[in-house]
């Protein structure tokens, strides 16, 4: 099963983003926060995919895809813009299901 780390500062932001990968049928575990995802990377948390955001405190996503890569880099990273949390909101780029 594909493994997913979303990782986004904003709770309401990340909760969406958890919730459309589990009903694409990702099994998907978050982080707040570029701190908290390397954390659990360095404890070996298993991921084939690192989702983050590109703005957040104490780094950038690019920066982060680049320290998660040095530890994990057999991970594939998708690195997105910001997106709002609210009703009329629309994904900005898509992830297609998984195969099975």
């Amino acid at each position: 099963m594909t493994r997913v780390l979303v990782v986004e500062d904003e709770e309401r932001v990340r909760a969406l983003s958890v919730e459309a990968l589990r009903e694409l049928g990702y099994g998907v575990v978050e982080a707040s926060g570029p701190r908290q995802a390397l954390r659990m990377l360095d404890e070996g948390q298993q991921v084939t995919l690192l989702f983050t955001d590109v703005v957040m405190p104490d780094m950038s996503g690019r920066q982060l895809a680049d320290r998660a890569r040095g530890k994990r880099p057999t991970s594939k990273c998708s690195i997105r813009p910001a997106i709002r949390a609210t009703p009329s909101c629309t994904t900005e780029c898509s992830i297609p299901a998984p195969i099975s």
